[in-house]
This record gives structure tokens, sequence and C-alpha cells, in this order.
């Protein structure tokens, strides 16, 4: 009998950010175990909010379809629908939401779940605390929470929220978390077995041999420089456009739905602003380019807490990579350009415009590496004390 995962992940499976949570299971897809792949819910008041709606839309088509099947009927995925979610609102941020938005749903999730065989598993994830609830809801031999950000620096969390976390936090059989300034906080809440587990790439997809230069980039000349990924706060606009003015004859390359006014690079030439593509494009965008950035506010609090897997995405693309440094980057033995301030970042950008594309094994960096770490905690292989020892 096929083993089963239900995985209650903040993102969705067909989001075109796939994320360590959708990269992680497809590794558990491959090797043939079930799983039901849940993401955090949409409500009414996602319409009403601010910035790109794509997501909500995406997963409301999921969730009027009552789920959708893939990988030859291994993967089922889920969008919930609830009347009221926790959400950055007044009253919404609640107590009172965050413990009862699941019994709001339509049709009720913890139903759905039971109907489609998910409510006993082998191992139960958890990367979202809104989906905190399954832990009393779910039989599960093994309970996993992810930690991929420093949920406290993020605008309005609410208290609700972080006492929630540091609950999901001492409960859980394990806690993985992807970046080393987290271990603390994790230990501190009384974790008992934790693992650091950055986050990885998917070489298959990112090296796969069809390099189709993307129609769009016959209106974008060479040499192009690619951003691919989230556009929020800590996405440093002032910094695109210093270095954007100052390259005149290069192009920059902007993919991922905004969740911030683009207005203060949006009058550049140079600078094109796709917007989303599927994910299965973005390789394409990549590999047809010459260097990849990251250029982010690192004086922003969230930042700290990043372990950015576009850095090796644009690796494996065969691009050089110029990055706003911060701790973090520390831990990332591969070689990409790390630079303090604006005008580092321009010095070094005109340096990896002129440099060979690096040659880089990213093996160790593989969401397979990182899935066979998982399997060795499933089997109860890792102890509190090996890991303990090892992060010493």
């Amino acid at each position: 009998m096929k083993k089963k995962i239900l995985w209650a992940a903040n993102s969705y499976w067909n989001s075109p950010f796939q994320v360590g949570a959708n990269n992680l299971a497809n590794e558990f897809l491959q090797d043939g175990w079930s799983i039901l792949f849940l993401s955090d819910p949409i409500s009414p008041f996602h319409v009403l909010r601010s910035g790109s709606k794509s997501d909500f839309f995406d997963r409301f088509t999921t969730w009027r379809s009552g789920g959708e099947i893939d990988s030859d009927g291994q993967l089922i995925y889920y969008s919930p629908f609830t009347l009221f979610p926790p959400y950055d609102k007044p009253l919404l941020r609640s107590t009172t939401v965050l413990e009862n938005w699941h019994r709001w749903t339509l049709p009720n999730v913890v139903d759905k779940v039971a109907d489609l065989g998910f409510l006993k598993v082998d191992m139960l994830v958890i990367d979202s605390v809104s989906q905190h609830f399954w832990i009393d809801v779910v039989e599960s031999r093994k309970t996993i929470f992810r930690i991929t950000d420093n949920f406290a620096a993020f605008d309005k969390v609410s208290y609700a929220a972080l006492a929630k976390e540091r609950e999901l936090i001492a409960r859980a059989d394990h806690v993985i978390y992807t970046s080393k300034g987290l271990e603390q906080h994790i230990i501190e809440s009384g974790a008992k077995n934790w693992t650091y587990m950055p986050n990885g790439v998917n070489l298959k997809k990112m090296q796969q041999e069809d390099n189709i230069v993307p129609a769009e980039y016959e209106n974008i000349p060479e040499p192009r420089v690619i951003y691919v990924g989230a556009i929020e706060k800590w996405f440093d606009l002032e910094l695109m456009r210093f270095i954007a003015t100052r390259l005149p004859d290069v192009s920059f390359v902007i993919i991922g739905p905004p969740r911030i006014s683009l207005k203060a690079i949006d009058d550049l030439d140079n600078i094109y602003i796709l917007g989303k593509r599927d994910s299965s494009e973005i390789g394409r965008y990549m590999r047809n380019a010459k260097v990849g950035i990251i250029p982010f506010d690192a004086s922003n609090p969230v930042v700290d807490s990043i372990h950015p897997l576009k850095l090796y995405e644009y690796l494996a693309c065969g691009l050089s990579v110029v990055s706003s440094d911060w701790r973090e980057l520390a831990e990332i033995d591969a070689p990409f350009h790390r630079v303090e301030n604006k005008q580092e970042f321009f010095v070094a950008l005109k340096h990896a415009l002129q440099e060979p594309r690096p040659i880089v094994d990213l093996e160790k960096f593989s969401w397979h590496t990182r899935y066979q770490q998982i399997v060795e905690i499933f089997h109860g292989e890792t102890s509190r004390e090996h890991i303990a020892i090892e992060h010493a």
C-alpha cells in the first residue's frame, strides 16, 4: 500500500512560484507516495485586497472543481474556501478566527479530507500556521512542522498567530527550518527535534535541454539581467532604479506577480516587467539571460531569514548571480557575488556581465537531497541529540 502524506501548505500546487513545499512534495510523488496537498484558504476578502489577484483565481478554480488530480492519481490538490479567514484585517486577525476558520469552510474541509481518505496518513507536514488544526484532526505516524520565514518579522502578524506557531513547534514530532537565523527561536519554543534544511533546486527542470527563446525576448535585447520571484516590500526599487539607469544598454527582466507598486521603475525603457509566468516556462527565461539578480533590501527583517532558492535556480541555468547580502547567504557554498550597497551591486553586475557562465555542481543543493533528509526523519534515523551536536 502506498504511503500517504497530508501536506498543509502556505502555497498552492499550481502556483507560478514552485516553492519548497511544492518541490519536496514532488520528490515524494516520484518515490511513489500519495499526497493530498492543501493550500491556505481563500475567501471573499481576498477579492477585495489590493495587488495581483491571480493566485486567488487559480485557487478558486481548484476549489470550485472540488479538487484536482495529477501525477496519475497520486496527487490531489485542493484549496478550501472559508467565509472568515485568518487575515490581516480587524477581527479577522483574532484568536477566534485562527482557531475556527476551518469550521466555516464550504464544504467543510475536514469532511472533505475524510472523503478523500487522508484523515489517517503516514506523514503530516504543516508549513502554514493557519493550518495548525490538522495536528489535532489527522492521525499520523510522524508530524513535521516546516518553518520557512521569520514569522514575527512580517507586518501585522497577530499575537494569536505567533502563539500558535510556538505551540506547533513544541507539539510537532520534528521541526525543519530553512534559515540558521530561525534556530534559536525553535529551540526556545520547545522543539523536540529540529533540523536545518535549506531550500534547494529542481535540477532536472532547470537544466532541461529545451532552450527555446521566449517570444517576448524578441523585443528585449541582450544582454539580459533577470529577476524571478516574489515582488514584496523587501524588493528594493531604489536599487533597481540605480542599476538600470547606470546600465542603459542592459535589459532588466522582472518576472512575478507584483504585490507592491512598481511605479518607481516602470518609466525606465530598459526595465521589462513581465508579471506572472507559468513555472514550466521559467527556465527558458533564465537560460536566455546572462545574470540573475536578487535585489533585496537587507534592512528588512524578513530578508534575514530567507534562504533564496532562486539563487540555485539561476546557477542551474548557467547564470552569474549578484545578490544583496544578508546573514543566511554565508551558509551557501556556491559562487556568486554578495554586495553590501548600491554601488557595490552596480560594480559586481558590470563584472558579472563580462564573466563566463559558471559551472557548478549543485547536486548537494538539490531538492532530492533535501527529500532524502526528510525520509531519514520519517524513519527515525535522526534524533534530537544528533542534530544538537551537528549544529553546535
